[in-house]
């Protein structure tokens, strides 16, 4: 290790602490850095990170566990049907100390967690008195999306990681010896699955951060464009030239291009089959070339400057078009790449929001998407970023666009998460809130109900002030109160701490009174208050204190 990369890296965890205020110590701050940057290419949200961070008590040595479904993160259980044959399966596990040194007890512990925690027929009820209940819904979670999948012949790929601030050119052979065995474990369990581990240390971690994705692209076309005002263009690619525009220089699919797309890939359904029949297909473009079998893509640039056969496109959306690019992508990771045959590419140059959303949507009506889908573009979901906006909050309608701008990671807000606020207090489900999965914005009688345009908009800011409000304050109180329930106690706990105090500011009023808390500011005594109470009411009614959030009965004693 160069000398001076751990004086860097500490200068950058430093810098970090301004993005996350809310962390209790350097330890949480160093562990938050390692899965954005280790899991850099994924893009990972906060709210994504939070889901697969099971550090605290009784984690089994276990700091992250996140499962990833060909390349996407998964936050809920998978329906086969929508998933294509022989799916990929991650699993990372990640372990991290803040430590400038590599030691052989964080292993011992993974080790001995591993044949457990990935035991399929063992229950996770059985395992509630030795590892926290974090690390056992991302395990179960686990369980559930691999049982379902089956049928489609999963490939099972696990990585296990230990990431310090120490010197991956000193680790101790020993170290390295027990670090050999975790491919031994994993192959006692599965038959078919592929396993590594890795060493992340300060050079490592430094590297990773220097790795930016490029804002700027060329692409390279054939003869010459079709343009109207040097506003919009429309190409013919290469096969060859398009899949080298959408990867990166691993050969990484650069997944950041399809943050405003409005569906995932969907697998192996009729039409992705066809696709991928007709790449295969013998390529005598005299006969039938690529793109008059397909619609192409459509792409959105806030610029673009032709340059000979090749235009240079900035901040790059691909809006239509996903199914055909990972086609694409998949037919040429095993393949020659050398392809005469074209795609049909349309580029639109525009910084207008209110425009880009109207051509999203009007993209994706022309093929089978589900209404759902669209919510980004709707007029409720821009009333509601334009209302937080005027209160310097930045609604996230597509994931990590305003962190991709430079935003204040503590600043934005997710729908899900906003979702959660009104669910807590406006319909006062707190438990409910406490468990929502993403999933409720394709449920239309869910959807409508949470994001319901008779509610006051005033109401949005309101109550995610105060559950912001809230959640600062459990952090702060974690430390005092023994670090309850791990990192995620702050999380866990945030909606029934809201619930509780708005409640006992306004009783059982109409919910539109919650506006009437808008200039409140939230004591750090009622804080403790209440969990005093909630201490009390586990005690008194035989409560689980972990599990006391999702508890109705627990939840309404707690309010009496």
């Amino acid at each position: 290790m160069a000398k001076n990369d751990l004086v860097l890296l500490d200068a950058l965890l430093q810098k970090k602490l301004a993005d996350y205020p809310d962390l209790s110590d350097l330890g949480e701050l160093f562990d938050v850095f390692a899965f954005e940057n280790i899991l850099k290419d994924h893009d990972l949200s906060y709210e994504e990170i939070e889901q697969g961070w099971v550090d605290g008590g009784d984690d089994g040595g276990v700091d992250a566990f996140f499962i990833f479904l060909d390349g996407l993160p998964i936050t809920e259980s998978p329906n086969s049907n929508d998933v294509r044959k022989r799916p990929e399966i991650e699993i990372v596990v990640i372990t991290c100390k803040h430590e400038a040194t590599f030691r052989q007890a964080p292993l011992n512990n993974l080790l001995a967690s591993v044949p457990e925690l990935f035991d399929l027929s063992r229950s996770s009820s059985s395992f509630e008195s030795k590892y926290n209940e974090n690390l056992l819904e991302q395990r179960e979670l686990f369980c559930e999306t691999f049982k379902e999948l089956a049928a489609r012949q999963p490939s099972l790929h696990v990585r296990f990681i230990y990431a310090s601030r120490g010197d991956t050119t000193d680790i101790a052979e020993n170290i390295r010896g027990r670090a050999c065995l975790f491919e031994s474990r994993m192959s006692e369990l599965f038959s078919d699955c592929s396993t590594r581990f890795d060493f992340y240390g300060a050079s490592e971690l430094l590297q990773l951060t220097r790795k930016q994705r490029s804002s700027t692209l060329g692409l390279t076309f054939i003869e010459n464009t079709l343009s109207r005002a040097k506003s919009n263009y429309v190409v013919l690619c290469r096969l060859s030239d398009y899949y080298k525009f959408i990867t990166d220089e691993e050969g990484e699919l650069r997944r950041y291009l399809f943050e405003s797309n409005v569906r995932d890939f969907l697998g192996r359904v009729p039409v992705n089959e066809d696709i991928s029949a007709t790449l295969q297909a013998p390529s005598r473009i005299d006969q039938c070339d690529f793109w008059w079998l397909n619609n192409g893509v459509t792409i959105i640039s806030t610029a673009a400057n032709v340059a000979g056969k090749e235009i240079n496109l900035e901040n790059i959306q691909i809006v239509n078009g996903l199914q055909t690019t990972e086609t694409i992508f998949e037919h040429f990771q095993c393949r020659d790449r050398d392809d005469d045959r074209a795609v049909l590419v349309k580029i639109i140059v525009t910084q207008n929001a209110e425009i880009r959303d109207r051509i999203i949507k009007a993209t994706n009506y022309q093929t089978a998407v589900e209404l759902p889908s669209l919510r980004a573009t709707e007029k409720i979901q821009r009333d509601i970023e334009d209302i937080l906006l005027e209160h310097n909050w930045f609604y996230d309608r597509r994931k990590n666009y305003h962190r991709n701008q430079g935003r204040p990671i503590q600043r934005i807000v997710s729908p899900a998460y906003l979702a959660s606020c009104i669910l807590a207090l406006v319909l006062k489900d707190p438990a409910k809130a406490s468990r929502l999965k993403i999933k409720f914005m394709r449920i239309d009688s869910q959807y409508k109900e949470i994001f319901n345009p008779c509610l006051d908009i005033r109401i949005y800011p309101v109550v995610l002030d105060i559950v912001k409000q809230v959640e600062h304050l459990l952090t702060d109180r974690r430390v005092v109160w023994g670090r309850q329930g791990g990192v995620k106690f702050p999380a866990n706990y945030r909606w029934l701490f809201a619930y509780v105090w708005a409640t006992r500011k306004l009783g059982e009023s109409h919910p539109q009174n919650i506006l009437d808390l808008a200039t409140h500011s939230i004591d750090i005594a009622e804080i403790d208050e209440i969990w005093m109470r909630l201490c009390q009411v586990a005690e008194e009614g035989n409560f689980k204190p972990k599990r006391l959030y999702r508890n109705h009965a627990a939840i309404r004693a707690l309010v009496g």
